[in-house]
């Protein structure tokens, strides 16, 4: 589907990982959702057309959705887990402790 880390998965586990996919677009534009939904609300009060609105909607939701595929397929989150796991106290004590590898340059 993404890639190889996840085959084999049943259809619920897809569904929950194209649900991830989404989330993750959703974390990411997070802030800049919050001014486009502002735009949104202010183009609704000065009778823009609504369809227009909700086409941009749906846009907007497939763009975030392809935005979280490619974080996924391309391990920015697990990156993004690996930034936050050296600046964990706790986690740079048990790597020492364990004598675990950092996993990305």
């Amino acid at each position: 589907m993404i890639d190889e880390r996840f085959d084999g998965f049943d259809k619920l586990s897809k569904f929950f990982l194209l649900k991830a996919c989404f989330d993750k677009g959703m974390a990411v534009m997070n802030y800049f959702t919050k001014g486009l939904m502002v735009v949104g609300v202010g183009a609704v009060v000065q009778d823009y057309a609504i369809k227009y609105v909700v086409i941009g909607t749906f846009l907007y939701a497939f763009f975030v959705f392809i935005l979280g595929y490619v974080w996924i397929k391309y391990r920015f989150s697990d990156r993004e887990s690996e930034i936050g796991n050296r600046i964990n106290p706790f986690q740079r004590q048990l790597r020492e402790k364990l004598k675990i590898k950092n996993t990305f340059k």
